[in-house]
């Protein structure tokens, strides 16, 4: 058993053959699950609460990876519940927390997933491996979804406090190392450092190059980001070359997630557009809307930009007529892309934003 904990916790932290990032949240807590039902099962005896427990998240981590998030949030409730019962300072408990958190956050259900993560970091203090291993994750998720929101000074108290309770990460030879290098990247670039951000970016890159042979999504995530800080500072060729390496990462896996795939396409397609390239801009950014016009939670935020930016194409290249109906298409999209689900448990995290122009 502890030669199968260990691969598996392994296969948790490298994930080789292409995923996708981030929105990798659902992905990366499909491997994060795995790993821990793994350490629960070696650290716990046998009891039908905790065989409950596990048949469920097993359920829950079926539905997740073949793109159920919605079931696979009705699941993990049932698991929160099964877990209390086990004990509300046991690692099931604060795991079936922060699960709901990642799904939460693949669902576009910010605040919530902020709940969710603020009730599973207090369980998770007890300083035994793995606890330690579950709060690092759950701080990483944590801090994207801050740096999805754009709240920069949260983001900073995130990073603060991985750096201060895990000495040492960024020179570990773990993918762990990788993540967090992109994420204070990504900290750096949201407050214009631009240079800062471009050296993590790169030092990211070549993290997980050493790390995994595969250029994986993980990689993927990285170039788009890159690329975007690259368009940011004018410099259009070397944003292109990445964002078509990051989209031949995607195109080349059959498990490639949509939303991040996507990403990289819209992406594409508004820079081919800028600099000429209509025909591979209108392919771009009709592929991309395909991909998410059935995907839940932020689909249709996606599906609506795309709309929005083929509706720009399409009167540059003089068909008005198209681009209203285009506009008009965008518009009924945004108008199901409703709050309300947002305010259930905390304020909309979004409200929360800095007024420095951060908001996205």
């Amino acid at each position: 058993m502890r030669h199968h904990k260990v691969e598996v916790c392994r296969e948790a932290r490298v994930r080789a053959p292409v995923r996708s990032h981030a929105h990798l949240a659902m992905k990366r807590a499909i491997a994060t699950v795995v790993c821990l039902v793994a350490l629960v099962a070696e650290a716990k005896p046998e009891s039908d609460l905790h065989a409950e427990w596990r048949a469920i998240m097993a359920g829950a981590v079926e539905s997740a990876s073949g793109g159920q998030p919605l079931v696979a949030r009705e699941q993990m409730t049932k698991a929160l519940e099964v877990s209390a019962r086990i004990g509300l300072d046991s690692l099931e408990y604060g795991v079936s927390l922060s699960q709901l958190g990642s799904v939460s956050q693949t669902l576009g259900l910010l605040d919530d997933a902020d709940h969710y993560y603020q009730r599973a970091l207090p369980v998770f203090a007890k300083p035994l491996p793995a606890y330690r291993y579950a709060r690092l994750q759950t701080l990483f998720s944590q801090l994207s979804l801050y740096l999805e929101c754009r709240l920069i000074a949260h983001s900073e108290r995130v990073a603060a406090k991985v750096t201060a309770e895990f000495p040492g990460l960024l020179e570990a030879d773990a993918a762990d190392a990788a993540k967090f290098l992109t994420y204070l990247a990504s900290i750096a670039y949201q407050k214009r450092d631009y240079e800062s951000a471009e050296a993590l970016f790169r030092r990211a890159l070549g993290e997980w190059n050493r790390i995994s042979g595969a250029r994986g999504p993980e990689y993927a995530s990285v170039l788009n980001q890159l690329a975007l800080l690259e368009w940011k500072t004018n410099r259009n060729e070397p944003a292109l070359r990445h964002l078509e390496m990051a989209l031949e990462i995607h195109e080349q896996s059959p498990h490639s997630n949509r939303g991040g795939y996507a990403r990289v396409l819209l992406n594409v397609g508004i820079l081919r557009r800028e600099t000429g390239l209509y025909r591979g801009a209108e392919a771009a950014l009709l592929k991309a809307r395909s991909l998410v016009q059935d995907l839940p939670g932020p689909g249709l935020a996606l599906e609506a930009h795309a709309l929005e930016e083929y509706a720009i194409l399409l009167d540059q290249t003089d068909r008005k007529s198209e681009a209203r109906k285009a506009r008009k298409m965008a518009q009924s999209v945004r108008a199901r892309t409703t709050p309300a689900d947002l305010t259930r448990h905390t304020v909309d995290i979004r409200t929360l934003a800095e007024s420095s122009g951060t908001r996205r």
